[in-house]
Formats: C-alpha cells, structure tokens, sequence
C-alpha cells in the first residue's frame, strides 16, 4: 500500500469565500518549464489562459522565459526575446485550469471575473528512470508462469480469474567458476542461483 504524503498550499491568506484552488501533484513535467508557464499566466482570466495554452500546444505563441533563457532560441512574438513551445507542461497546466474552474463553479462563483492572483510551482520527487532488459529472467519466468497455468487447469479453476498474489524470489546455490587471465593466474566467477515462486488466487 502507498501512503500518499498530505500538501499544503503555499498561497497565504486563503479566503474561501473570495479564492477558489486547485493543484496536480508529482507530475513528470519539467520544473523549469512550468515555472515560466506559471508566470505567463499570473493575472489572467481562467479562459484567457486556457486559450493561451492551447496557443503555446499548436505552436501558435511561445512562453517567454525569464529566468531560464540560456541557450534558448528567439521566437517571433512581439516584444520576446527567448522562449519555448512546452506543449506538455501546457497540457498539464490546462488540467489543473479545468479543475480551479470546476471547484468555481461548485463555489458559485462568477468565472468572468475570476483572476488566477497566484501560480506557484514546486520541484516534486526525483524519479530515477532506471532500467533494463532482463531477457533470460523473462525467459524463465514464462516457464514458472506456464507450470502455474498447467497446475490451475489441472485443478479445474477458471484461468481469466487467476490473479498473481504472490511472487518470491529467493538466492539458490553459488557455482564458483573462474575465468583465466593472464600470467597463470584467474579471477573468481560465481554465478547465483534463484529460486522463483508465484501463487495465484481466484477473484
């Protein structure tokens, strides 16, 4: 089970009869990216900047950056010197738009008047996009996974409500091997072993 973290709102004075809020969380967007957004769309109307967004998603305008202007190219927008097309923070930008416009209209409020009066930006969680391609494992779990399908039938159970409720994996015997190297001598080469288990149950 994840336990979800509890965030706060970094916007002070919150008044609940005259702001409404909303926010997404922990999503993969540039942080960089979405800070120049914000900015760009600080003091407009919700459908001002919902258009400016779908704008910067066809390429239309550019966001201009501010802060994060190295090496950032020129674009034709009048009075910008550098900026960008971020079509995916945009997109995200449009949803937490979508639900502050909801959560006014729960509020009874008046979406012609309402100005975005704060848009704040955090760096969330590092996600370490690690991985690889373990194509033996693969190979040998088809092996576990067809035995355990072999078992299930065998026993007359429906497959299409078999769900995988455990898998385990356990450290089996060490081969010691060794590889030759140069002037007689060798290095060690062990090679672990693994044990596999999957249980499955009916839903």
């Amino acid at each position: 089970m994840i336990i979800m973290g509890r965030f706060n709102y970094a916007f002070q004075n919150y008044d609940a009869t005259r702001h409404v809020r909303s926010s997404v969380r922990e999503k993969d967007m540039s942080h960089k990216h979405a800070r120049e957004v914000a900015v760009s769309i600080k003091g407009l109307s919700i459908d001002k900047a919902r258009d400016f967004l779908l704008a910067v998603i066809n390429k239309k305008r550019a966001v201009a950056f501010r802060r994060y202007k190295n090496q950032v190219a020129h674009r034709p927008d009048p009075g910008m010197m550098s900026g960008r097309y971020p079509q995916k923070t945009a997109k995200e930008f449009i949803k937490v738009l979508d639900n502050l416009e909801s959560n006014a209209e729960y509020k009874g409020m008046d979406l012609d008047r309402l100005r975005i009066v704060n848009a704040t930006v955090h760096k969330g969680v590092i996600v370490k996009m690690s991985g690889r391609y373990p194509q033996k494992t693969a190979k040998e779990f088809i092996k576990v996974l067809d035995n355990l399908e072999s078992n299930a039938e065998y026993k007359g159970m429906d497959l299409d409500r078999l769900r995988i409720v455990n898998a385990t994996v356990h450290k089996g015997v060490i081969v010691k091997r060794f590889t030759p190297r140069a002037m007689g001598r060798a290095t060690a080469k062990n090679n672990v072993l693994t044990h596999v288990e999957l249980v499955a149950q009916e839903i």
